[in-house]
């Protein structure tokens, strides 16, 4: 994250928006959709784009590959103790802001006269008749900014809204404006709850945690259902609806039907007692005729019971209002009337034709953006329509006309693992996409056909972005691509860059590092079959003359095709061999009493310092480092951590003037702490949150 001198960036945005390296996106919606325990970390997919196509102009073809020399010697450091530093009271940031999508929506309903939207960037209560919105973070009182479902329910006689998030179940104080953790009920789960919902009529809490937990709220007592016995049809679920006084827990492996008395039935292709595990939604027609909405189309009671030759089915061959899939949530209204969601309208299903006899459209009827998916639909007590989707908020039609509920001036995700800033004063940020905005963070914007996992800026003012699998360079005025495939890098995801003193730019990979030679041309690969054997390059740094990797066996120094061990498994002073972020002290520090060039490397286990063979333990700093900044002026140090013990996830600050102070994760939007950064106003940048569940930006002035 350096920034070099010299740039004109008049023509950078209309180049970026020109067809050039591959693209990746936030998760698509279905995978948002699907959140689950199953599931540890959203990937991401390149999409593959045309580029300006690479000319002999552009290109020469690159020499062959350098043998690589005989490794020295590995230097064995003796490890030091640092003094303990004078701790500060208080952390010297303040006034934090924060940063988020609010229109990232995962749940929609109607309390105390507001519509409520639930998502990865916080909760938001809309007043109805202005659509006006107020956004709730963890500056909010959220305890953690990423949230999932809605509920509502009597609790000692006073209605209350019940959310599920990413670390339990809050409960909204209406008359303080403020949040409560489900202790308050007895319910103390400290994990994600996806799914939510309650029973009003039995006083029952169904949670979609451990499988499925039944909480009931007049006695406390608490009853534990799974998939292993066959009890349930999955472990984890997409909807909680009723049926005929009976909860159904709808999945992509089947139904389960939960009786008030905790029995349950399931209904699945696996139990052979459905012909489709995809039942999303159901409900009871004004004559009592169940109707099931599946994947294949709308189900609907002909005979007695739940057997699949009780039920007919309307599809895409017999029912003209489905086109090719099934809807995934059907409601009936007041007036006896069918309603089906579908991607992108709302159908009033017509129970005999199968025919569309009204149809609202998301953009032009509920005046939802053109992108946007019906991903949620319910007809609430009052007769409302609510509809939600993804990314772009919710509706909702009150008998009369839609209402759309979006929040303006949002950021244009909430997944940010890196920030830079170039000599134009842009701040660049990228993670679930590439984006920039000012110091003052007033806009954001989006290039469009350009993805970066990390972005450097070369002394000449040219711009080079790495994705995982190809190098873009922009030099003012056009975009050039260098791949595995045309131009002989290391056919491996990119984890790093560096630029070089010379001008070399440097891709660390699993198995090794490509080297792009300053004239654009000449292409270097070190791997395995080189003799690379210091495993995962995680972070790449250059000091001066000197390029160093931080790599899952210790710390490498490079030079070419020449690689040198510096530090390994044998002499890192925790024990632990992963260097996963660094940086350096090029004027030094005098209050800390390291020479001008100290490296700093971020392990699993705390910080370390190097210099000239010298290792030494920081032991102000024991999180699992994840990201390092240093303020080369002031002498500063910022560090974003997550756990290794129990209380040490956070970030970590250094002044020489007052020494190291520390601001818990739980003072943070979400508790994965990502990236750090200080732009040239002097202000702090600190990412926070994961690339699946969501989280945003904190700038602390």
């Amino acid at each position: 994250m350096k920034k070099s001198a010299y740039l004109l960036m008049a023509l950078l945005l209309a180049a970026l928006l020109a067809a050039c390296g591959g693209s990746e996106d936030e998760p698509s919606e279905s995978a948002t959709e699907r959140e689950s325990e199953a599931v540890a970390k959203v990937e991401e997919s390149a999409a593959e784009a045309e580029s300006e196509p690479i000319t002999s102009e552009d290109l020469s073809e690159p020499e062959p590959t350098a043998e690589p020399t005989e490794v020295p010697p590995t230097p064995t450091p003796e490890p030091t103790n640092t003094p303990e530093p004078t701790p500060t009271p208080e952390p010297f940031l303040s006034e934090p802001v924060f940063y988020s999508n609010g229109n990232y929506t995962r749940d929609v309903t109607l309390f105390g006269g507001k519509l409520w939207t639930a998502g990865s960037g916080g909760l938001t209560a809309y007043d109805l008749a202005t659509g006006e919105g107020r956004k709730y973070t963890h500056f909010d009182g959220l305890p953690n900014t990423s949230t999932y479902n809605f509920t509502t329910c009597p609790i000692n006689g006073e209605e209350r809204l019940i959310i599920g998030y990413h670390e339990g179940v809050l409960l909204y104080d209406a008359a303080n404006d403020a949040w409560e953790t489900g202790d308050v009920i007895g319910v103390d789960v400290d994990d994600r709850i996806f799914q939510i919902h309650c029973d009003a009529a039995t006083g029952r809490l169904f949670l979609d945690y451990d499988d499925l937990m039944i909480v009931d709220l007049n006695s406390g007592s608490r009853v534990q259902l799974t998939d292993d016995d066959g009890a349930l049809a999955s472990f984890t679920f997409d909807n909680f609806f009723e049926v005929n006084g009976n909860v159904w827990a709808s999945s992509y492996q089947g139904v389960s039907i939960i009786a008030p008395d905790n029995s349950t039935t399931v209904l699945g292709e696996d139990q052979g007692t459905w012909p489709s595990d995809d039942i999303t939604d159901a409900a009871t027609g004004p004559d009592g005729t169940l109707w099931i909405a599946a994947s294949e189309g709308i189900y609907y009671q002909t005979g007695d019971g739940l057997a699949p030759e009780s039920f007919s089915l309307f599809d895409r061959d017999n029912a003209a209002g489905i086109n090719y899939w099934g809807p995934e949530y059907i409601d009936f209204s007041a007036d006896g009337q069918l309603w089906a969601a579908f991607s992108s309208e709302l159908c009033q299903f017509d129970t005999t034709t199968g025919v569309c006899n009204q149809v609202f459209d998301i953009t032009d009827d509920m005046g939802l953006d053109p992108d946007a998916r019906i991903r949620g639909f319910e007809i609430a007590e009052d007769g409302s329509f609510l509809v939600r989707t993804t990314f772009y908020g919710a509706a909702r039609y009150d008998g009369t006309a839609w209402t759309a509920y979006t929040l303006a001036d949002q950021t244009p995700h909430n997944y940010f693992d890196d920030f830079y800033q170039t000599s134009d004063g842009k701040i660049w940020a990228m993670g679930w996409a590439l984006v920039y905005t000012d110091v003052n963070a007033e806009t954001w914007t989006r290039p469009e056909g350009i993805y970066a996992d990390r972005m450097m800026e070369a002394e000449d003012g040219t711009l080079w972005f790495s994705t995982s699998s190809r190098l873009v360079k922009f030099d003012g005025q056009r975009m050039i691509e260098y791949t595995a495939d045309d131009n002989g890098l290391l056919d491996e995801s990119f984890n790093a860059m560096t630029i070089a003193a010379n001008g070399d730019i440097y891709l660390g990979s699993w198995n090794g590092y490509s080297i792009l030679g300053a004239d654009g041309e000449t292409v270097t690969v070190v791997s395995e079959e080189e003799g690379w054997d210091l495993g995962t390059i995680r972070a790449l740094h250059t000091v001066g003359d000197i390029v160093y990797a931080g790599t899952g066996d210790g710390l490498a120094q490079l030079d070419g095709a020449t690689f040198t061990s510096l530090v390994d498994d044998s002499y890192i002073v925790y024990g632990f061999n992963s260097t996963a972020t660094l940086d350096a002290l090029e004027n030094g520090s005098e209050s800390l009493g390291l020479p001008p060039g100290t490296l700093l490397m971020g392990t699993s286990e705390g910080l370390l310092y190097y210099h000239d063979g010298t290792l030494t333990a920081e032991e102000s700093v024991t999180g699992s480092v994840n990201d390092i900044f240093v303020d080369q002026d002031s002498g500063e140090i910022y560090i974003t951590a997550r756990r290794n013990n129990d209380n040490d996830a956070g970030f970590y600050s250094y002044s020489p003037d007052s020494g190291w102070s520390f601001m818990s994760d739980d003072e943070f939007p979400a508790e994965s702490m990502l990236a750090v950064f200080k732009d040239e106003e002097g202000t702090v940048w600190v990412s926070s949150g994961d690339s699946t569940w969501g989280g945003g930006i904190v700038r602390m002035p």
